[in-house]
């Protein structure tokens, strides 16, 4: 009896466990937690049987002087865990880095792509399947002569067919997702754990017994049957993930085929859309495009999106590339007041029942061909038409900025709040509502309520933040009767902003943010909590802004200014980024005419606040 296993235990696999499980904990959803377990579920299973073979072949083993001695099928409790711990750590890794990724929008059974990119596709899936076939009978043939190719050869018997079969059901989605989806969580690992079996090779926790191994060394002590068994394995755990999600992919695509259901009987259905061979044409056939637009014009939204899943991701992206096309038309359209007219009639047809047909011809001869896929993929079916004609209105009270300066009073200011954030909090509401249902009307009444309240509370602290971002394009959202009342009028703002700051305005604005955030926070906590933490996020990070406004300067910064801009905007749930007039207050990557793509020019340093801000709201720090 021995501690030396369990010691290996302690201080390798349980220590990134702990620590990926608390990376993982506040974006973890039930379904990833059905993934995990099935993973392991299915590793304990299959390992068990080929394990206690190997160990009864003496082809490897563990001294008496290295483990417990409490044993199930000659394999030792430590080898047990060995097997949940690895498929543990390396899912959390693989959830974690694939967290962002949308895997909708890379489905060929939505959007196939080239006939090159097929046939690369098929090339390639062929290749690999034939070595890997060929692999297999070659380690069958070693198993049979026996001698020191038996391990080697074990070990492809038994991850071979397991690999093969994911493979010829997944091969085409594993190579179109990014490479570093699938790659990193398999080398990261891998290495990590030839370093551990290393250190056990050295100091005897296990040994590999001669006459049946190759005596290949991949380094000093890792021999190279041990160092294929690892990178096997966490391949296999890798595309089994990858499958899974495929799978879920499918299932969410398909609506027609595969009614909302719950977490776990979704992950039962979904397993059947694997061995489909064909699909309609159905709601989200337009999500490839509007993630590509959102990528080109607003990237922090279309990452940040990944707090939320399934379905209601899938239409929040929607909506979002409905309101950035719609801000772009007005905005790069040399005449913004008959662009925001047109998509006034778009949302009128939109709205009329069997004008599917018009509709169409409509937005195919009036907008630019860039924008027909998100102006067609906005779920109308599943929000009030009220709320995105408000947003609209939001859009021509911008316009007026070119003559006039429309925020004349207190009631224009909290129209205007309304208009541009007000009615996104209630079209996120409704989204959230839709697919997941409020027990009773009252509960969803007082939601959407308090939705419009925390949008106009956020769209405050906005114009806070920016006044002298918006003096510098010549737009004053102060009412002019403060700025009366304080011997000043919009112009003198619009020459030196800083003169509102002194006067006390800024403050007073996130005072009044305050007020109505105080009023409608609680709401926040009685969403459904698929999407709770998304509206945490954005509330939060945003009140986060205005109180580090009234802290003063110093309490400030730049850095701080773009990474809770991008934080709160990006995730979208209640505030005004999904769509502000002509950018006057955007925030996002591309905000404002031609997008300026700060996602790829922001510092380090903008990045990581903005992770960690975001990391810390969802998992309850702040």
């Amino acid at each position: 009896m021995g501690l030396d296993y369990l010691l290996v235990h302690v201080k390798y696999t349980i220590p990134p466990a702990l620590l990926l499980t608390y990376l993982l904990r506040p974006l973890r959803t039930r379904l990833d937690v059905y993934k995990i377990l099935f993973l392991q579920g299915v590793a304990v299973a299959a390992t068990i049987p080929w394990d206690s073979y190997l160990l009864k072949q003496r082809i490897w083993g563990y001294p008496a002087h290295a483990v417990l001695g409490v044993t199930l099928w000659r394999i030792p409790v430590e080898e047990l865990f060995f097997f949940v711990i690895q498929t543990y750590n390396t899912s959390l890794l693989y959830l974690l880095l694939s967290k962002p990724v949308l895997h909708v929008a890379y489905l060929n059974e939505i959007a196939p792509g080239s006939r090159a990119k097929a046939w690369w596709q098929r090339s390639v899936g062929a290749a690999v399947a034939g070595v890997g076939a060929w692999s297999v009978l070659k380690a069958a043939e070693w198993v049979k002569a026996g001698g020191e190719g038996t391990y080697m050869g074990l070990i492809w018997v038994w991850a071979g067919p397991v690999m093969l079969g994911i493979w010829s059901l997944s091969y085409r989605h594993i190579l179109s997702l990014p490479a570093r989806t699938t790659l990193l969580p398999i080398i990261i690992p891998t290495l990590y754990l030839w370093t551990v079996d290393t250190l056990a090779l050295r100091k005897g926790t296990w040994v590999i017994n001669a006459g049946t191994k190759l005596n290949i060394h991949l380094w000093p002590a890792l021999e190279i049957e041990e160092a294929v068994f690892f990178l096997l394995t966490n391949v296999m755990i890798v595309i089994g993930l990858v499958a899974v999600d495929y799978a879920l992919a499918l299932e969410a695509s398909f609506p027609s085929l595969y009614p909302a259901t719950t977490p776990f009987w979704t992950c039962v259905s979904a397993a059947g859309a694997l061995f489909r061979t064909s699909f309609p044409r159905d709601e989200y056939a337009g999500i490839p495009a509007s993630v590509d637009l959102l990528r080109r014009k607003s990237r922090s939204f279309y990452l940040a999106s990944a707090v939320f899943e399934g379905r209601l991701r899938l239409d929040l992206i929607s909506l979002y590339a409905f309101c950035r096309a719609a801000d772009d038309l007005i905005d790069d359209s040399p005449d913004p007041a008959g662009a925001a007219a047109k998509l006034e009639h778009l949302l009128q047809l939109a709205y009329t029942p069997a004008a599917g047909a018009q509709l169409r011809a409509y937005i195919t001869t009036e907008f630019p061909q860039w924008s027909h896929t998100a102006l067609l993929a906005l779920p109308v079916h599943k929000l009030p038409r009220k709320p995105l004609m408000g947003l609209l209105h939001g859009f021509t009270t911008d316009l007026k900025f070119t003559s006039s300066f429309p925020i004349s009073d207190e009631s224009a200011l909290a129209q205007y709040a309304y208009d541009v954030a007000g009615t996104v909090g209630q079209m996120f509401t409704h989204l959230v509502l839709h697919h997941h249902p409020a027990p009773t009307s009252t509960t969803s009444a007082a939601l959407l309520d308090a939705a419009t309240t925390m949008g106009t509370a956020l769209q405050y602290v906005n114009i806070a933040r920016d006044i002298g971002k918006d003096a510098k394009i010549g737009r004053v959202y102060i009412p002019t009767t403060w700025l009366a009342a304080a011997g000043l009028t919009p112009a003198d703002v619009v020459r030196d902003p800083q003169r509102a700051v002194a006067a006390g305005f800024r403050g007073r604005l996130v005072g009044m943010a305050e007020t109505l955030y105080s009023r409608s926070r609680g709401a926040v906590e009685e969403l459904p909590e698929q999407a709770r933490g998304g509206a945490r996020v954005a509330v939060e990070s945003y009140m986060d802004i205005g109180r580090r406004l009234e802290g003063g300067a110093g309490a400030y910064t730049s850095a701080d200014d773009q990474a809770a801009a991008a934080t709160a905007g990006g995730v979208v749930a209640q505030g005004k980024e999904a769509g502000n007039g002509t950018g006057a207050h955007v925030e996002e990557d591309t905000a404002g005419k031609g997008g300026t793509g700060k996602w790829r020019n922001e510092g380090w340093r903008v990045k990581a606040v903005r992770m960690w801000r975001a990391w810390r709201v969802l998992s309850g720090s702040v």
